[in-house]
């Protein structure tokens, strides 16, 4: 299952079940999937940021064409694993409202 449909998925789970008693167990489950996704896309973001960098640093240097297009294909990776991120991350902080919420009701 992609990331993805697991927040589709889960998404429509919280707005059917919020208030069901297992609604906690299976929200922290779901909510460790994506902390865990988010961590490695976090980790691939900056390394490609990284590469990017050192290309455009090679090609400034060394006045090379290619890397100039290798730089370019690669900034435009950035970018997208930039929003992808973005979403991850807003995503995560929803749902751990959400989850912080629903242990305040079982207190």
């Amino acid at each position: 299952m992609s990331t993805q449909q697991l927040i589709k998925e889960h998404t429509k789970y919280i707005q059917q079940s919020r208030h069901n008693s297992a609604f906690v167990k299976t929200h922290s489950k779901a909510l460790a999937t994506l902390r865990h996704e988010r961590l490695i896309h976090l980790l691939v973001t900056m390394f490609v940021t990284l590469f990017t960098l050192i290309i455009f640093g090679l090609s400034l240097a060394f006045g090379i064409p290619a890397l100039l297009i290798i730089f370019v294909v690669l900034l435009i990776v950035t970018c997208c694993y930039f929003i992808y991120y973005y979403q991850l991350e807003n995503t995560v902080v929803e749902w751990e409202a959400i989850e912080y919420e629903a242990q305040k009701k079982l207190k």
